[in-house]
């Protein structure tokens, strides 16, 4: 995920239920904590919000995408159950969180954190709890984790679909975002109806303005290839990889209920 630069973060959450998370169907327990702990890099910008920003009191989704440790992929359950115990409460402004591991490559995860606004999660990230669990939360990861911001306008229905979809399409050089923001109007006006297909959200990624990152259900990952291998939404990205270059992977992610 290369378009996408910074390090991770981890946010806390519980899980009323275990429910299969990728390699050898491992299980998160019922209270499940996933504290996120690597500082930003210097100069990367979406950390730092003004009180101008216009995501400072909105929605923002969180997305980090990782290489996990050896350990982490043989027993996740534990070392999510090791997180938990550093503190129990749960994390003013975080609504939603979602866990899992990429279809393509299982020894890659994506951890999904919806909060209430960027400002809460800038709290978080300064608090003395997420201070305590930095240490801890760096056995799960074999690479630094990137993080991206994301002020989807929904993502009802998408991260629990059977199948998720992670898409960026980056602007190519001297392209200006008019060239494609019809596109993904476009793509989004004609995905509705195609077979086994969940829903879909777009928008900006948060103080990247060349990059827009999509995310979308589907019912597998055959689904999606079968939805585009032909047709016109074949051709609409057909015409984005004209003007941008484009990166997708698949995820299998669980909800864990707050």
């Amino acid at each position: 995920m290369s378009e996408h630069p910074g390090t991770s973060s981890i946010a806390v959450c519980k899980n009323d239920r275990s429910a299969p998370l990728g390699p050898a169907n491992a299980t998160f327990g019922p209270h499940l904590h996933i504290i996120y702990a690597v500082s930003p890099p210097s100069g990367f910008p979406t950390i730092s919000v003004s009180s101008q920003s216009p995501l400072i009191m909105s929605s923002v989704t969180q997305i980090m995408y990782f290489k996990t440790s050896q350990a982490y992929l043989q027993n996740p359950s534990q070392f999510i159950s090791d997180l938990a115990n550093k503190d129990p409460n749960k994390i003013d402004g975080l609504s939603k969180a979602y866990l899992g591991f990429e279809t393509e490559d299982p020894s890659n995860a994506f951890w999904v954190f919806e909060w209430t606004s960027k400002s809460a999660h800038v709290t978080y990230h300064q608090s003395d709890v997420f201070k305590a669990t930095k240490t801890a939360s760096r056995q799960v990861f074999a690479s630094k984790p990137t993080h991206t911001f994301v002020g989807f306008p929904s993502t009802t229905g998408i991260f629990s679909a059977p199948v998720t979809e992670f898409v960026t399409f980056t602007l190519k050089k001297g392209v200006t975002m008019d060239k494609l923001q019809p596109l993904v109007k476009k793509l989004q006006s004609k995905l509705p109806g195609t077979p086994k297909f969940y829903g879909s959200s777009w928008a900006p990624v948060v103080d990247k303005a060349n990059v827009v990152y999509g995310v979308l259900g589907w019912e597998s990952v055959k689904a999606h290839w079968d939805a585009v291998g032909s047709g016109p939404l074949k051709e609409i990205i057909d015409e984005v990889k004209v003007v941008a270059d484009i990166w997708l992977v698949h995820a299998i992610l669980a909800k864990y209920n707050l």
